[in-house]
């Protein structure tokens, strides 16, 4: 569980479903911090105009909601920036946070684009974990009793899985890693259906062979599209969790990001844990400083996240309601 613990937040349903996940996960005692982040020279969307051009008195009864969600102790701070990213990153960096939290994006299509996408602009940016809440999260109690891990047995995954035994010792959890097997095929050519390489039972049985030395019988092995296999175990699990690479813009597109389908689309909260070197284990096991090298043409459920600061916002600093 999380000692230290930045929760975004929106005073709206989001900033509730994020702050009800920061107080599952939060260890007894733990410092909890709810940032608002207000626009530099206007709001961002829609909803955050209407919000932020509301009566005085609107805004800061919308904030208390979500801070009661999170539980006691935990505080407000408002802040402007032009980046919900950059605005956390330089927060958690300061407070030395070990976790951030934010709800799932509410924004679908053209007004994504428009108005920007805060979840993926937190992804990008935060370097310490990254919990993300599902739509709804709010709306009943939660325990955490089964973790999911997406391994491929490279090192980002075998850090995650770590992270997630430390996790489920502290919470009296179970963890369940799965690994993804995509589908390859042969091409034949424009108007020819391609066919498919290999069989899938033993496409399977030969990722489970080669990993499950690391992770134990427990591991679970699915065939298919990875975004949409993954999707459907969240559903299963009451929190999956994920390695992040960090790589340069280019390489995130080019490569796509599992983490980015995930918090788009997965059915339950989703732990992002990025660079090994910048993540502690939240338990008192052995650190997983002896984790191997990628294996060798593994199929990848972990994803990519920038690595750049954004250069369009200035450093966030905290101002009254």
């Amino acid at each position: 569980m999380y000692e230290n613990i930045i929760v975004g937040i929106d005073g709206h349903r989001g900033g509730r479903d994020a702050a009800a996940l920061a107080r599952t996960l939060a260890a007894p005692g733990a410092r909890r911090t709810l940032v608002y982040v207000a626009g530099l020279v206007k709001p961002r969307g829609e909803r955050e105009r209407e919000l932020e051009e509301s009566p005085a008195q609107e805004l800061p009864a919308r904030l208390e909601i979500e801070r009661e969600l999170c539980g006691p102790g935990a505080n407000v701070v408002v802040v402007r920036s032009g980046s919900v990213g950059t605005a956390l990153r330089d927060l958690t960096a300061d407070a030395g946070a070990d976790l951030v939290v934010v709800g799932a994006t509410h924004r679908h299509g053209l007004a994504r684009i428009l108005a920007g996408d805060d979840v993926r602009d937190v992804l990008h940016e935060c370097r310490c974990a990254l919990a993300i809440a599902p739509v709804g999260y709010h709306r009943g109690p939660h325990a955490i009793r089964r973790i999911g891990v997406a391994y491929d047995g490279g090192l980002p995954s075998q850090f995650a899985l770590e992270h997630a035994h430390g996790l489920a010792n502290r919470l009296g959890a179970t963890v369940t890693p799965v690994n993804v097997v995509p589908p390859r095929y042969y091409t034949a050519g424009w108007g020819v259906a391609a066919m498919p390489m290999d069989d899938p039972d033993q496409a399977c049985a030969a990722a489970r062979r080669r990993l499950e030395p690391s992770t134990g019988p427990d591991l679970k092995v699915l065939y298919g599209d990875t975004g949409t296999e993954l999707r459907r175990f969240s559903a299963e699990v009451d929190l999956l969790v994920c390695g992040a690479h960090h790589h340069s813009t280019a390489g995130r597109w080019l490569l796509g990001s599992t983490s980015e389908h995930l918090a788009k689309h997965a059915a339950g909260p989703l732990l992002i844990v990025p660079a090994p070197a910048t993540v502690p284990v939240p338990a008192s096991g052995a650190s997983p400083t002896d984790a191997r090298a990628p294996a060798a043409g593994s199929a990848s459920p972990t994803d990519t996240a920038d690595d750049s600061a954004s250069p369009t916002a200035s450093r966030a600093a905290p101002v009254s309601v």
